[in-house]
């Protein structure tokens, strides 16, 4: 029988074990401040290659666990963002394709109904595209304070890592993207740790790509904005819709998601990676499928450049 372990216990870590025992599945949740390296490799040498290994630890920490256990033939699901560390991707993609191809990243966004379509139309020919994710970083979640979260630490915090599906959607639609520029704000309280990040793409036409994060926006912002010659796209994650015009064709569509059956469906498919099964969704995020915008995020952290601070209450 296989087993799976989830190591983090805070909200993301919580959520995974729950979403585990709700679907039927052998499970344990590992505190990582009760992490034993030792027992946990003895267990995993007893269950050979029945083991499934989600690793929601800060992303600073990620490797050490990945590193220990990477030898008995679990599969690994690991939190977005991947890395920030340039050092860490590559070690990472030095393990074995098999490896590689049996375990994920958690870019869950990828099983929303409405991104599901907006990859299945096939947008080719753009010439401008901007994406958008803005939030109020103090509404996110009850008795969360950002001063005391890991999103605030300056080795991999801020809002580019935070907020990283829009990159991971933005990639997924114009393809083979290439920085440009990257500009953030940090806050006064918090130096280096992006507040609010600006990336400029290229696509291989030489088209242009933007993705917009904000920690400060008052109001949920998450849509998109893509036009080509002769056509039009606009999506709204927030309102659930999308609107789409060119010469010949136009149409409306309007969709209802429920944000914890996209966790529940993405851990679904790593059970059935993991046990060898057909998966649900042709674009699992695999480490070998995310390896391109994987890339992309660190390197974009990586070569922020700071153009000015908030002063905006964050307490």
């Amino acid at each position: 029988m296989f087993h799976y372990l989830v190591i983090g216990g805070g909200s993301i870590g919580k959520r995974h074990f729950k979403n585990f025992q709700d679907i039927g599945v052998e499970s344990t949740l590992i505190h990582y401040r009760d992490l034993d390296l030792r027992k946990l490799k003895k267990f995993a040498k007893e269950k050979k290659s029945h083991l499934g290994i989600l690793v929601a630890t800060e992303t600073n920490i990620r490797w050490e666990i990945i590193n220990e256990l990477k030898k008995f033939d679990a599969s690994f699901y690991i939190e977005k963002p991947l890395t920030f560390d340039k050092k860490v991707f590559q070690k990472i993609y030095a393990l074995p394709k098999e490896l590689l191809d049996r375990s994920m990243v958690g870019f869950m966004m990828r099983y929303h109904p409405l991104v599901k379509d907006l990859i299945s139309l096939r947008i080719n020919n753009f010439t401008t595209a901007k994406f958008e994710i803005k939030h109020d970083v103090k509404k996110w979640r009850k008795n969360w304070n950002f001063k005391n979260s890991y999103a605030s630490k300056k080795e991999g915090g801020g809002v580019l890592l935070d907020l990283c599906h829009e990159i991971d959607i933005a990639n997924l639609i114009c393809k083979s993207l290439t920085i440009s520029s990257i500009h953030s704000f940090d806050h006064k309280d918090f130096k280096d740790v992006d507040i609010k990040t600006d990336v400029k793409f290229l696509s291989e036409e030489r088209s242009s790509c933007k993705v917009e994060m904000d920690y400060l926006s008052p109001n949920l912002i998450r849509r998109g904005h893509i036009k080509g010659n002769d056509y039009c796209l606009d999506y709204d994650l927030v309102k659930g819709k999308i609107l789409y015009n060119d010469k010949g064709k136009s149409f409306q569509k309007s969709y209802s998601a429920d944000r914890n059956q996209m966790f529940r469906d993405i851990l679904e498919d790593f059970v059935k990676l993991t046990e060898g099964y057909a998966v649900s969704n042709k674009n699992i995020p695999s480490l070998t499928s995310t390896k391109e915008v994987n890339f992309l995020i660190q390197r974009a952290w990586e070569n922020r450049k700071f153009l000015g601070q908030e002063d905006f209450d964050l307490s």
